[in-house]
């Protein structure tokens, strides 16, 4: 059985101040806009311990993180979750400022 990763989910933080003026859609932005070079996407506790149990593994982007669960093909291109998370699952991630002096 090949084992793989699968996103899930995309947290992206479009932060205005370092954006041209009219950008409104993900394929206006710079290449050279990054985020992550000012802030960081961190999981609550719970969070993280939840991500830990569901084998969930978080990639950092540009545009802020990604979710990927590790997943089994089931036939042809599709696949599950090895451990499946249930549907309402609440998860909480905090927004860590880099350089405090941005704010201003």
């Amino acid at each position: 059985m090949e084992l793989i990763f699968r996103k899930i989910a995309s947290i992206n933080m479009w932060y205005d101040y370092f954006l041209p003026k009219g950008v409104v859609r993900e394929s206006q932005i710079p290449e050279n806009y990054s985020i992550t070079e000012f802030f960081t996407i961190v999981p609550s506790t719970i969070t993280a311990q939840k991500l830990k149990d569901y084998k969930i593994k978080i990639l950092k982007t540009r545009f802020g993180i990604e979710l990927y669960t590790q997943s089994r093909a089931i036939g042809g291109n599709n696949f599950e979750p090895i451990i499946m998370p249930t549907l309402n699952e609440l998860l909480a991630f905090e927004v860590v400022v880099k350089y405090p002096s941005i704010l201003n």
